[in-house]
């Protein structure tokens, strides 16, 4: 169903205007319409107040349509005019007023419906405008017949035939005057040129191209000579009617060729001229057909002049839209060449190295011309050899390399660093990132990439892992140290152990009291002491000289025990007291016990050596919990604390509150606490000292491999 509501019949839109400017707009547009409807009442067809050409139709629709449809007052204004000027009956005259507003108010609904572009540039534009052209006035040309039958103007044996010229006049006065007004008035909103026109670019350029002194004169001149030809073909003595039928044809190629060259402007101008001379060329005392009374003849003038005009919109819309398609494939084509400029002046100034292939034998479709210094060879020599880059390959690298490939042929994924060798034998590190090419199906059908040369970056972040490898070293060097009197006095224990049981079993062999019994003994506590000497010197080698992260599932209170064992003696030298509040039960976590361990060793000392000038008690706070699906624990001293304008970087590297400090310690234990998922901080207590706290993850959901180590 078709919404009449707010696209055709709106009250606004038929209420009376109102203003003065209406009223006289309204009053311009009845008297327009009286002489439009004189000129057509000029042609005799035989019949009072009947015409078949009523190009006052054209106007109605005309108005309506550039200024709505609350004017329709002036056709009944125009229309009582003419039943004045002949002496019309009044119920013809209102009947045909209604006939044609309601003509003009479906005409102006059809071509908003059907959105036609009234500037008459495409085919289909023409098409539907002339099914709405002769569309509307079968309401018209019903309104008028059945009136003139009423006023016994007419039998209702002529009603078929008044009813047709009715609806073809008012159809032929939509078609010839519509098209021509709605082209030719955009000369008068042209300005100076297209950029300086309120009209559409196309339109204005077309006007600028009729508008110059030569298309004007040219365009002047092939009209005069189409006057000519009418004007002699409907010249001269009575002839008789079929042998003058067939000069109608000499004007159609003329016109179609007008409408060729200057497209809609030269086919409505060429369809105006020809009506108005083919018309009065019927006249009874002028033409060909002189004294004529035959109402068909008349008709068949109409219908050439309709055809002749139609066809000519539509090859001018034709040459319009070719003209159009041509200019968009220019700039089409030059936007093509730009941007293949662009690209190749991309792809040959950066140093990353852009590819194309094919998805179903590896062809390199293109390749930029920096592969000359990723690959070292020419593009050229990809384009033909489709195994040149297969042999690239590092040996090492081509099976998980194609691997990778056969998987982003399948998924569309693809990013992997490899290396390649050179022709001069140098090797490469290359990161490779691929793109799928989708066809009209959605198949891949081609792969888009872009390489990049990282050997350097590749070298750089190698020396870098290294250097930090060495500070996490150093750090541990460092903590060995400030440990070494606690370290000495545990070792110190199973060596005075050993020492006594082997004075206790030399004196007792020398005293002859030395059993067999007693020997074994005496030698299996050496053995356990020994052993037990031997673990604290394993366990401070693996703490000193561990690089790579070894993940395990640890209880962090045992970590934190264990930890503590080792910075006992330094605990009771500057008498501190520890406060354990350890959460029970708690989940394993997933770390590396010895980074670990070096972290909580930092921070232990770091809060001990806080409190050494406090007059306080010296407390050291150590909590674990849970939070969520992290472990938590926290170092609460009731130390100096740390400066306000040091808070801010206090993990940043050689940032210390210590006089004799370096500031990698905090740095590196940050690191250490990031790269195994977790998150080192620290804050006042809200009293005298400082928390520091750590959460780690209790299922690993962020493992990093060593390389990032280097981002502390």
């Amino acid at each position: 169903m078709l919404n009449l509501k707010p696209r055709f019949i709106l009250s606004e839109q038929l209420v009376w205007p109102g203003s003065l400017k209406s009223a006289v707009i309204i009053l311009a547009f009845g008297f327009a319409y009286f002489l439009l409807g004189e000129a057509g009442l000029g042609i005799d067809s035989g019949y009072d107040g009947v015409t078949p050409f009523w190009p006052a139709s054209g106007l109605a629709l005309l108005v309506f349509i550039l200024y709505g449809p609350r004017y329709w007052p002036g056709i009944f204004i125009g229309i009582g005019l003419l039943a004045y000027r002949h002496e019309m009956p009044l119920v013809v005259a209102f009947l045909a007023a209604c006939g044609h507003v309601l003509e003009a108010l479906v005409g102006w609904y059809l071509v908003k419906r059907f959105r036609v572009k009234l500037g008459f540039r495409r085919v289909t534009d023409v098409l539907h405008f002339a099914v709405i052209a002769f569309s509307a006035p079968l309401v018209s040309s019903l309104f008028g017949g059945i009136a003139m039958v009423i006023s016994n103007l007419i039998d209702w044996s002529d009603f078929g035939l008044i009813w047709s010229m009715w609806w073809l006049g008012d159809g032929t006065g939509i078609l010839l005057l519509v098209p021509f007004i709605m082209v030719w008035r955009n000369l008068f909103y042209y300005r100076g040129g297209p950029e300086d026109s309120a009209l559409d670019p196309d339109i204005g350029e077309d006007c600028q191209y009729i508008i110059k002194s030569n298309r004007i004169g040219q365009l002047s001149t092939y009209l005069l000579l189409l006057a000519l030809a009418a004007l002699y073909s409907f010249s001269g003595a009575e002839m008789h009617t079929t042998g003058r039928l067939g000069l109608f044809y000499l004007i159609l190629p003329l016109t179609v060729f007008i409408a060729i060259s200057f497209e809609q402007f030269g086919a409505t101008l060429a369809s105006i001229l020809v009506s108005v001379i083919l018309l009065f060329s019927y006249h009874p005392d002028w033409g060909p057909y002189l004294g004529s009374k035959d109402v068909l003849n008349l008709l068949i003038v109409v219908i050439f002049i309709c055809i002749t005009a139609i066809t000519a919109m539509v090859v001018a819309a034709l040459f319009t839209e070719r003209r159009q398609s041509e200019k968009a494939l220019r700039k089409s084509h030059k936007r093509l060449q730009e941007s293949e400029l662009r690209l190749r002046q991309l792809s040959e100034n950066i140093n990353e190295v852009f590819w194309l292939a094919d998805v179903n034998d590896n062809h390199v479709i293109y390749i930029s011309p920096s592969c000359r210094d990723t690959w070292g060879r020419e593009p050229e020599t990809f384009y033909e050899n489709p195994g040149e880059w297969e042999a690239s390959l590092h040996p090492e690298d081509k099976k998980r390399v194609f691997d990778e490939f056969e998987n982003f042929k399948r998924n569309g994924r693809f990013e992997l660093k490899y290396r390649i060798i050179r022709p001069d034998g140098d090797v490469r590190w290359v990161r490779d990132k691929g793109f799928p090419v989708y066809d009209e199906t959605g198949r891949i059908y081609r792969l888009a990439g872009i390489a990049e040369d990282i050997t350097e970056k590749k070298l750089a972040d190698e020396q870098k892992i290294q250097q930090e490898e060495e500070r996490t070293r150093l750090s541990r060097y460092i903590s060995v140290g400030e440990l070494g009197t606690s370290l000495a006095h545990e070792i110190n224990q199973p060596l005075t152990s050993i020492m006594c049981y082997a004075k206790g079993g030399l004196n007792r062999s020398r005293e002859g009291r030395l059993s067999e019994t007693d020997v074994q003994d005496v030698f299996g506590r050496l053995s356990d002491e020994a052993e037990r000497a031997g673990r604290i010197i394993n366990k401070l080698r693996d703490f000193v000289n561990r690089k790579d992260i070894k993940f395990s599932s640890v209880d962090i209170n045992e970590v934190l025990q264990d930890s503590l064992r080792l910075v006992e003696n330094k605990i009771k030298t500057n008498n501190v007291q520890v406060v354990y509040v350890l959460g029970k039960s708690l989940p394993l976590i997933l770390v590396d016990s010895v980074l670990t361990q070096q972290v909580i060793l930092n921070l232990v000392i770091n809060a001990i050596e806080s409190m050494q000038e406090v007059k306080i008690d010296r407390i050291l706070t150590i909590m674990t919990e849970q939070q969520g699906d992290y472990i938590k624990v926290s170092f609460r001293d009731t130390g100096a604390g740390v400066p306000p304008e040091l808070r801010e970087e206090i993990f940043t590297p050689l940032v210390t509150t210590k006089k004799q400090g370096i500031g990698l310690g905090l740095s590196i234990a940050s690191s250490i606490i990031e790269n195994m998922g977790g998150e080192l901080r620290a804050y006042p207590g809200g009293g005298p000292g400082y928390v520091f706290e750590f959460s780690l993850p209790i299922k690993q959901k962020h493992v990093r491999s060593n390389d990032a180590l280097s981002n502390w």
